[in-house]
């Protein structure tokens, strides 16, 4: 085993993604019906022009906003807040395909973020090509992996021990 997590939460609001998740065999993912955002509610998923790609914004780069799917967002920090418990140790991905600052931002409005041990998030250029979310991630601490893609940026917070 590579690593010994007890539990690995998926959040997919794509049916078409989620097939694929739901083979995966190891009992500890669970794969949620639901992506995360920074509110609860209703959807429309733009798909994308590439394999599982897909978007909640129809303007953003490499997606079909004729080929829509309609799915469910939950609030970041209220769902962390109903299933995380202090002691918990969190490690996570967050690539949403253009909510990635909205989360981001939820997380930190809700005091959330220094609860994660580690955290990547793929930044995705979305309906500006200089978005602000490069700002907020370097300003607040976060460190640039690379680029994805050529457009993709990546960043890194590692929480400092003490």
């Amino acid at each position: 085993m590579l690593f010994d997590f007890e539990v690995i939460h998926c959040f997919e609001p794509s049916g078409l993604a989620r097939r694929e998740l739901d083979g995966i065999s190891d009992n500890r993912v669970i794969v949620h019906p639901f992506g995360l955002a920074s509110r609860d509610g209703d959807a429309t998923l733009y798909q994308g022009q590439l394999s599982f790609s897909a978007s909640l914004f129809p303007d953003k780069l490499n997606v079909d906003p004729s080929n829509t799917e309609a799915c469910k967002i939950r609030r970041a920090s209220r769902w962390l807040k109903a299933n995380i418990v202090p002691g918990d140790l969190i490690v996570a991905k967050i690539n949403a395909e253009g909510a990635e600052v909205e989360i981001l931002e939820d997380l930190e409005k809700a005091g959330l973020l220094q609860r994660f041990k580690h955290l990547i998030a793929f930044l995705m250029p979305t309906r500006r090509p200089h978005s602000p979310h490069e700002g907020l991630c370097l300003s607040s601490g976060w460190v640039e992996l690379g680029r994805v893609f050529g457009r993709q940026r990546m960043f890194s917070r590692a929480r400092q021990r003490t």
